[in-house]
């Protein structure tokens, strides 16, 4: 009976090695492929890593009923870091909870920009170039610049009416260091995050703010700027393309 025993325990142990073999050259398969297809675009030495989005809500009991998924582009050499980027991905995530909405597949790129370019004129100057290297599929995108004169952020929406909007730049947003300063962080409220806002910009699919003196996560000043969505704007997010009803 012992013999049978331990030659169970020997099996059981040979299934779940062979199944961690195969899971991780899979997985690795898979970021060597990406890593190929940021190259080819013109990136430099990308990395890329798929992030558990799990630690984004260890501590949430909100009931979530819509997904999106999310691409984040941290060029080198700009001050930003992976730890930072993430710090504020965990507001962002907190932000759109409140909706039943949260992340699917959050894909996190570090790379050295195209052409060595991490800060550039403002928005449609330079950043169409760049969003053009990036698969259509690969939206919302964040991309995170040194500097952009006059802007701390901004983001494109996929209905903007501008005629010189390219299909490459919708659906994206933009980000200078200048954001995680704490001279900008310190003027604000401690739940708010300038990506939720930029997000909010494309999922809600519009460039416009909440009316004037309304304190909200889109109020069109920083005096009143927070972290909360009307029952009209988390209804709004669930209908965009990118926002995906999940399965159940």
């Amino acid at each position: 009976m012992m013999k049978y025993k331990t030659l169970i325990l020997l099996l059981s142990f040979l299934f779940i090695f062979a199944a961690v073999e195969a899971a991780g050259p899979g997985e690795k398969g898979k970021v060597e492929k990406e890593e190929e297809i940021w190259a080819g675009a013109g990136f430099v030495k990308p990395k890329v890593e798929f992030i558990d989005v799990g630690r984004f809500y260890e501590k949430t009991r909100q009931a979530f009923t819509h997904s999106f998924d999310l691409t984040l582009v941290m060029f080198r050499g700009t001050g930003w870091s992976k730890k930072v980027v993430l710090q504020r991905l965990k507001k962002v995530a907190d932000i759109f909870a409140q909706c039943g909405v949260r992340f699917g597949r959050v894909k996190f790129v570090e790379a050295g920009a195209p052409g060595g370019v991490i800060d550039f004129a403002g928005p449609g100057v330079g950043d169409r170039e760049i969003a053009e290297k990036v698969p259509l599929t690969f939206r919302p995108v964040l991309f995170y610049f040194r500097s952009i004169p006059k802007f701390n952020a901004y983001a494109w929406p996929e209905s903007s009416e501008d005629e010189e909007v390219s299909d490459a730049l919708r659906n994206t947003a933009w980000f200078s260091l200048s954001v995680a300063m704490k001279l900008n962080i310190k003027i604000r409220r401690p739940n708010y995050v300038s990506e939720a806002h930029e997000l909010g910009h494309i999922l809600l699919d519009s460039l416009g703010h909440a009316g004037a003196g309304v304190e909200n996560l889109m109020a069109e000043s920083y005096e009143f700027e927070n972290d909360r969505l009307t029952a009209d704007q988390c209804r709004k997010i669930k209908e965009h393309r990118l926002v995906i009803p999940i399965a159940r």
